[in-house]
């Protein structure tokens, strides 16, 4: 897929000198931006460089402080984001807002339902004769009559697209849309938002896969410490100029190479089935050593580590620690053990209303408390030791964690286990979603670890980074593990071997 460069295009949407502060920090400092009519301009920058709050501003999901939004031309102030859906601009987020148990047509005209005679009935022809038309227009067939239940992530982001069509939509934004999708997936969104922009619309696409920028994108506006630092057409630039303009450095190969001296079996997994959804998956793992499983999204990854972490139901099978078979009804029975699980979601791992210093020692309460009572001062004492070794990067350790940046929540996360003594972590793509710059600090944290003698399982979708940190790599298919790679192996014979 070639972008099309839109150097001759008009502006559509443009920002000048846009500048944002919360409680005296600059979130924006003079940002300019410029969209250009059928076109997909991308935004790029680390965690906190300022896309978010931008995208808000230009939403109206928050008020600037400074500088001017012009619409065709015309100065506007959207006061919220219903303000800016009626001027035309609609915003896709990664987590979708679909209601299972409305129809798919309810869903696109939700919020806006049309009704027909004198009684004001609702017009459920029209909504499924208009939302077939949409997904026409779209180039998908989704059946708008069914329930929006069974529609996985991407059928339910391009459910929220056709939503915003049929507002008018003719500026669309779309925040790390392919985060939970397969490439297969990637590709016919990637195809729908070409047919988009021929039709008409603009779009601007915000993702940390820099191979994605450069598939889909004509320009590319990179944020750093809340200033623009540099605008161009995708043509003009590569990943190391843009990853250099991002940290405002180059950034060289981390020379990461995985932990040699590895210790004795810690964790050995036979034989263990949970259903339909992992069969017969066995293998050991030693301490100092990083294990990783790759495989294409629904290749049971995920699940391996859910079932030794006791979040999911063995049928068959059985879990040693340190050579004792052990029975692992739920999570609390792992982390007695020793064992610490990072999922995907991050907001699964913490309590995001809490402050930093609550959620690292959330795993090991009975270690900071005498009788009922947590010692406050030992608690804070620890955070912030965690914080300084790890590199957290904080206001204060009383900031509530929410509203950090993604690769610094993962570090509190680790911080969580590490403060519990766990021997044996399971970590479900920790790099989802988080900067190039913060990806190497997680990479460089893991091997780390590695070294200090803890036993890592690695479940990710970058299959680079598997590469440079892994000791061996077992290759998901299906539920089961079909191949098992050793430290030697190249990034290009392990695409084939997961079959992307």
């Amino acid at each position: 897929m070639t972008p099309t460069v839109p150097s001759t295009r008009d502006p559509v949407l443009r920002a000048e000198g846009i500048t944002k502060r919360f409680q005296g920090v600059v979130a924006l400092d003079g940002v300019d931006f410029s969209l250009r009519s059928q076109s997909v301009h991308a935004l790029v920058g680390q965690n906190g460089a300022g896309k978010s709050t931008l995208i808000n501003v230009l939403m109206g999901v928050m008020p600037k402080d400074g500088g001017r939004v012009f619409l065709d031309d015309q100065e506007v102030h959207f006061r919220s984001t219903a303000d800016a859906l009626e001027h035309g601009l609609a915003s896709i987020y990664q987590e979708s807002f679909v209601v299972g148990e409305m129809s798919i047509a309810d869903n696109v005209f939700l919020g806006d339902t049309p009704t027909t005679g004198r009684f004001r009935r609702v017009d459920f022809a029209r909504m499924r004769s208009e939302s077939r038309e949409i997904f026409a227009r779209m180039g998908v067939d989704l059946p708008v009559e069914k329930l929006a239940r069974n529609l996985g992530t991407a059928d339910q982001q391009l459910v929220m697209i056709a939503r915003a069509l049929r507002r008018e939509s003719r500026i669309l934004v779309l925040d790390e849309p392919t985060a939970s999708l397969d490439r297969n997936e990637i590709e016919n969104l990637f195809a729908i938002i070409q047919n988009l922009v021929a039709d008409g619309c603009a779009v601007i696409y915000i993702s940390h896969y820099l191979d994605e920028i450069f598939e889909i994108a004509d320009e590319v506006t990179i944020l750093r410490d809340g200033r623009s630092v540099i605008t161009a057409a995708t043509a003009d630039l590569d990943q190391a100029t843009v990853i250099e303009h991002m940290l405002g450095s180059s950034m060289s190969s981390t020379g990461l190479t995985p932990n040699r001296k590895l210790g004795p079996v810690v964790l050995e997994v036979k034989n263990i089935s949970t259903g339909r959804r992992l069969e017969d998956v066995s293998f050991t793992l030693r301490s100092g050593e990083v294990v990783g499983l790759a495989g294409i999204l629904g290749s049971g990854r995920t699940e391996v580590v859910r079932a030794i972490f006791g979040a999911d139901r063995l049928v068959r099978g059985e879990i040693l620690v340190d050579g004792e078979p052990e029975s692992i009804k739920n999570p609390s029975d792992a982390v007695q053990l020793g064992i610490g699980l990072v999922t995907e979601e991050r907001n699964q791992g913490t309590i995001p209303g809490f402050s930093v210093t609550t959620n690292i020692t959330l795993a090991s309460l009975r270690a900071v408390s005498r009788g009922p009572w947590i010692r406050k001062g030992y608690e804070k004492e620890i955070a912030r030791g965690h914080v300084e070794r790890l590199g957290i990067k904080v206001s204060s350790i009383g900031q509530t964690i929410s509203t950090l940046s993604g690769g610094n929540q993962q570090k509190v996360i680790l911080a969580k286990w590490l403060q519990s003594q766990a021997k044996i972590l399971l970590l479900d793509e920790p790099t989802q979603g988080i900067d190039v710059g913060a990806k190497a600090e997680i990479l460089e944290m893991v091997v780390d670890l590695a070294r200090r003698g803890l036993a890592v399982v690695l479940v990710s979708s970058e299959l680079g980074d598997l590469v440079q940190v892994c000791n061996r790599v077992l290759v998901m298919k299906r539920g089961r593990i079909v191949n098992e790679l050793d430290d030697a192996v190249s990034e290009h014979f392990l695409q084939n071997e997961v079959g992307v």
